[in-house]
């Protein structure tokens, strides 16, 4: 019954930190870190990044198999398309992630600032100057 109730919370977790890192403020602020001048600032928002990045990369893994099979609706074929798709995108975080993180402690590094996903912001989030 353990077993059960871990397993539950783990997909339970992995499924809400893609909506969360879409939703959240925290998105924003590792942005303007991340771009910020002050070299102290920029090493917490590129390391923040990149810790961000490799936590969600496992959940790509688990969420376009889901997204081709119910939103594409594409059954065993989107199966194996979003598998493909998770795959990639996975990689492409930990990739991006180790990037950041390599290089938050360098002076002058500005890391690569890519979206987090290409999944569409929640309606909430909007960028007014």
């Amino acid at each position: 019954m353990k077993k059960i109730a871990v397993a539950l919370a783990v997909f339970m977790l992995f499924g809400t930190v893609t909506a969360w890192a879409q939703c959240c403020p925290f998105s924003n602020w590792i942005k303007k870190q991340a771009e910020s001048d002050s070299y102290p600032e920029k090493f917490v928002g590129l390391l923040a990044d990149g810790v961000h990045r490799v936590v969600q990369a496992p959940i790509e893994v688990l969420y376009h198999p889901y997204d081709e099979i119910v939103n594409q609706d594409q059954r065993a074929i989107g199966f194996f398309t979003g598998l493909g798709k998770g795959i990639l995108w996975g990689a492409h975080h930990i990739i991006v992630g180790a990037v950041n993180i390599i290089s938050a402690p360098v002076p002058g590094a500005k890391g690569y600032l890519a979206p987090h996903s290409h999944v569409k912001p929640c309606e909430s989030e909007s960028t007014t100057a």
